[in-house]
C-alpha cells in the first residue's frame, strides 16, 4: 500500500520513514534517496509526470520542513 498524504500538514503530522512510492496531492512520487546534513536527513522524491521534486527533513525522526522543487532533470540531489 503506498502512503498518502493530503497536503504538508499530513506529512508532518504522520511521515516517519521513506517508502518505496508515496502519494502526495494526488500525484505519485518516486523514493530517490536520503541526503545526510548534520544532524538532519532528507528524503528525496521524484514525480516524472508533474517534474517535481519533494524534499522531507527530518531531524530525529520527526518531519520539520517540506520543501518542494520544480526541476526539468530527475536527479536524487537538488
Amino acid at each position: 500500500m503506498t502512503p498518502s498524504y493530503a497536503n504538508n500538514a499530513a506529512i508532518y503530522d504522520n511521515y516517519r520513514a521513506p517508502a518505496r512510492f508515496i502519494e502526495f496531492e494526488g500525484r505519485v512520487y518516486k523514493f530517490k534517496g536520503i541526503e545526510r546534513k548534520a544532524d538532519v536527513d532528507i528524503h528525496n522524491y521524484r514525480c516524472n509526470y508533474e517534474r517535481h521534486n519533494l524534499r522531507i527533513h527530518l531531524q530525529g525522526g520527526v518531519p520539520f520542513y517540506v520543501e518542494g522543487i520544480y526541476k526539468i532533470e530527475d536527479s536524487a540531489v537538488n
